[in-house]
């Protein structure tokens, strides 16, 4: 919820101030799939610089179609998770994230269109970036048991800096 507050207001007054620019232009870009949250799945069958038939300023929102994608489904795990056992989906979305991105690869190869068409669509997929929200939702739930404790901390911080470098360096 927090973040939905956060993003939604701004995320709107944009959508809303480039409409009135593009109705005041004559351009009818559609807008459905910005109101569904829905926009990566439009950028999938096209190149970035491509806006799949809406306007250019609109290119980047799929980022925010991801966040809200994650933010729709993680909640539903809470209801069946017990608090013991609450650690262990976004365990299971972390170990997932690799594996979906292979296997959506081999999808996006299928598609014909070559290499970096295929590597921007598993790019835009929203459960390939699933495993980097919950990390942070993994951070979330140690708060206490991190802030507590500085060398853990800084075991995470390496960790994760190793992480990014093995992940740039491949």
């Amino acid at each position: 919820m927090r973040r939905t507050i956060q993003i939604w207001p701004i995320y709107v007054l944009f959508i809303l101030a480039n409409v009135i620019f593009l109705f005041a232009i004559g351009n009818h870009a559609p807008l459905a799939d910005l109101l569904t949250f829905t926009h990566n799945f439009r950028m999938m069958p096209v190149d970035y610089d491509a806006t799949g038939g809406g306007w250019p300023a609109f290119a980047h929102l799929w980022t925010i179609s991801v966040e809200e994608q994650f933010y729709l489904v993680f909640p539903f795990l809470f209801p069946f998770l017990v608090r013991s056992r609450l650690q262990l989906a976004p365990w299971a979305f972390v170990a997932a994230g690799p594996l979906i991105r292979f296997w959506f690869s081999g999808v996006a190869e299928g598609m014909g269109r070559g290499d970096e068409h295929a590597a921007f669509a598993v790019y835009v997929f929203s459960p390939g970036h699933f495993d980097a929200f919950a990390m942070g939702a993994l951070l979330a739930l140690n708060r206490d048991r991190i802030t507590a404790s500085p060398a853990l901390a800084w075991r995470l911080f390496g960790i994760a800096l190793a992480a990014g470098a093995v992940y740039v360096g491949y």
